[in-house]
């Protein structure tokens, strides 16, 4: 009885443990695009000023980018959920950071008068962020109990 009780309360703390680490991947790679985009403002800011406000722009809509995937992410943790909810779920997602992101880098571009070069150049570099830290990390953004 009290094996089993030590069995699940180890599981426990293991599951907390995957659940820090996840954690801390996700705020390594906010703060990576953020230290990226800082750095490319102010490179933009030596060379081509007037960029650099676009490059805020494009990290700012690459960071919310991948906030949006980590939010689904961790709400996809449903009980009892089958696959076709799944996919309904996925697509649901897919559709919002497309139009949300879209929506912001035209916003950047049309009403807030930045450089297409810029807002992409910050997006881009924010993107790469999220590929390189899955990467020196050895892991993906994947659910930790799988």
């Amino acid at each position: 009885m009290q094996n089993n009780h030590l069995n699940e309360s180890e599981g426990n703390l293991a599951a907390e443990i995957g659940q820090l680490k996840q954690t801390q991947i996700y705020l390594q790679t906010i703060v990576l695009q953020a230290v990226l985009t800082g750095f490319l403002m102010f490179i933009a800011s030596l060379y081509f000023g007037k960029h650099t406000l676009g490059i805020l722009w494009g990290g700012f809509c690459a960071c919310l980018n991948v906030l949006l995937i980590l939010w689904r992410m961790n709400n996809r943790n449903v009980p009892n959920m089958d696959a076709s909810r799944q996919l309904r779920l996925m697509y649901r997602s897919v559709l919002e950071r497309f139009f949300i992101v879209m929506g912001l880098i035209a916003f950047g571009m049309v009403k807030l008068h930045y450089t297409p070069l810029g807002i992409m150049l910050g997006f881009v570099s924010g993107q790469f962020v999220m590929t390189i830290t899955s990467l020196l990390k050895n892991t993906t953004y994947k659910d930790v109990n799988s």
